[in-house]
C-alpha cells in the first residue's frame, strides 16, 4: 500500500453535512477572513513587544524616556481593542478552516488537545492583564506592571506558537498514526518540522513590522497638535521597523529554501500564479523598506503614510495567499477540500455577508476612534 492510500485510511471521513456554498467560495472566504484577522493580530503582538521595550526604557531612564513613556501609555490604551478585534475576526477563518479541512484539523487538535485547550486560559489571562494595564493609572501595581505585561506577552506568544504547531501538524496527515501510538492522552506538541520555528519567528518579526506602521499611523494624526511627539515616534519606530524587516527577510528566505523541492520549484517559476503572488509580495515589502528610510519632514507627509499602509496591506494579502498554497501543497493528494459536499444556502450566505459587513463597519468605527487617544 502506498503512502497516499495509507493516509486516506487514517484520516477520518469527510462530514456528510453539506457546506453552505461551493468549497471554492468557502476557500476564498477562508483566505479573506484570515487576512482580516492578521491585521489586528499583528498589531496586538507587535505592540505588546514594543510597549515592553518602552516600559523598560522608562525604568532604566535611557534616552528620552519621558516621550517614551507617553508612547508606551498610548500603546497600552489601544491593546484591549486590538485583542478584542483579534479574537472577533479570528472566529470566521477558524470556522472555515474547520469546515474545509475538518478531518485533518480535528485530528491534529485531538492529538495535542491539552496544550490546545490551554490557549483559552492564556488568552483570558492576557485579556484581563491588558485591560488592567491599559485603563488604570501607572501608580496602580507599579512594581508589577512590567512583569504583568511580559506575562501577557508570554500568553500571546504561546497562543501563536500553538496555532502554528497545530496547523503544521494538520498538513502532515502521514504522521497522525505514529503520533497517536507514541503519545499519552494528547501530551504532544508537534515540533518535528523546522518550518514551525521559522514560521513562529516570522510571525514575531512581521508583527513588530506591522505594529510599528500602525503606531506611526496613530501618531501621524497628532502631528498638528504635538509635532515633537509625532517626530519622536517616527524616529523611534524607524530602527524598530528596519530591524524587524531585516529579521523577517532573513527568516522568510530561510523558509523558502526549507520548502520541499516541489513547493520550492512552484514558488520559483513552475507555477506562474504562486510565483507571482510571492515575488509581488516581496516587491511590496521593498516599497515599505524604501518609505521607512525617509527622514525629517518626508516621513510625516501624507503620501509616505499612504504608501506604507497600501504596501503593507498588499504584502500581507499576497503572503497569506502564498501561505494557503503551501498548506494545500503540503497536504498533497491525500486530502482535497474540494471533496466536501455542498448545497447552496442563500439564507445562510446572506446572513453571513450581512453580519460580516456590519462587523467590519463596527471595527472601522473602533479603529477610527484610536485617533482620539488622549495624553495620560
Amino acid at each position: 500500500m502506498n503512502l497516499t492510500s495509507e493516509i486516506k485510511l487514517i484520516v477520518p471521513a469527510i462530514d456528510s453535512v453539506p457546506l453552505m456554498g461551493h468549497p471554492a467560495l468557502e476557500k476564498i472566504l477562508l483566505v479573506f477572513t484570515f487576512i482580516l484577522h492578521l491585521i489586528p493580530m499583528n498589531i496586538l503582538l507587535g505592540s505588546v513587544i514594543i510597549a515592553a521595550a518602552l516600559k523598560t526604557q522608562k525604568l532604566i531612564k535611557y534616552g528620552n524616556y519621558d516621550l517614551a513613556y507617553r508612547l508606551y501609555r498610548d500603546i497600552l490604551k489601544m491593546l484591549p481593542t486590538a485583542l478584542s478585534l483579534t479574537i472577533t475576526l479570528g472566529v470566521a477563518p477558524l470556522l472555515f478552516l474547520q469546515s474545509l479541512y475538518g478531518p485533518l484539523f480535528y485530528t491534529s487538535t485531538i492529538l495535542m488537545a491539552p496544550f490546545w485547550l490551554l490557549i483559552l486560559a492564556f488568552i483570558m489571562v492576557s485579556y484581563y492583564i491588558l485591560y488592567l494595564l491599559g485603563w488604570t493609572e501607572e501608580k496602580v501595581l507599579r512594581p508589577l506592571r512590567l512583569p504583568l505585561l511580559l506575562a501577557a506577552l508570554a500568553g500571546l506568544l504561546y497562543t501563536a506558537f500553538m496555532y502554528g504547531s497545530n496547523n503544521s501538524l494538520m498538513q502532515a496527515p502521514q504522521k497522525f498514526h505514529p503520533i497517536y501510538n507514541s503519545t499519552f492522552y494528547g501530551l504532544y506538541i508537534y515540533l518535528s518540522d523546522i518550518n514551525i520555528i521559522l514560521r513562529f519567528l516570522h510571525v514575531i518579526a512581521g508583527s513588530i513590522l506591522i505594529a510599528s506602521i500602525a503606531i506611526f499611523t496613530i501618531s501621524y494624526f497628532k502631528k498638528e497638535t504635538d509635532r515633537d511627539f509625532a517626530v519622536y515616534t517616527a524616529d523611534y519606530l524607524r530602527p524598530v521597523f528596519l530591524l524587524a524587516f531585516s529579521m523577517q527577510a532573513l527568516i522568510g528566505f530561510s523558509m523558502l529554501f526549507a520548502q520541499k523541492p516541489e513547493i520550492y520549484s512552484a514558488l520559483m517559476g513552475k507555477n506562474v500564479l504562486q510565483t507571482g503572488a510571492l515575488w509581488l509580495g516581496v516587491a511590496f515589502a521593498a516599497v515599505q523598506l524604501i518609505a521607512a528610510h525617509f527622514k525629517g519632514e518626508y516621513i510625516l507627509k501624507k503620501a509616505t503614510l499612504i504608501t506604507l499602509l497600501i504596501s503593507a496591506f498588499a504584502c500581507l494579502c499576497l503572503m497569506a495567499v502564498t501561505r494557503d498554497f503551501i498548506r494545500d501543497a503540503e497536504i498533497g493528494s491525500a486530502f482535497s477540500y474540494m471533496s466536501n459536499p455542498y448545497q447552496w444556502n442563500v439564507i445562510v450566505l446572506g446572513a453571513f455577508f450581512i453580519t460580516l459587513a456590519g462587523g467590519l463597519a463596527v471595527c472601522a468605527y473602533m479603529l477610527f476612534g484610536l485617533k482620539e487617544i488622549k495624553k495620560p
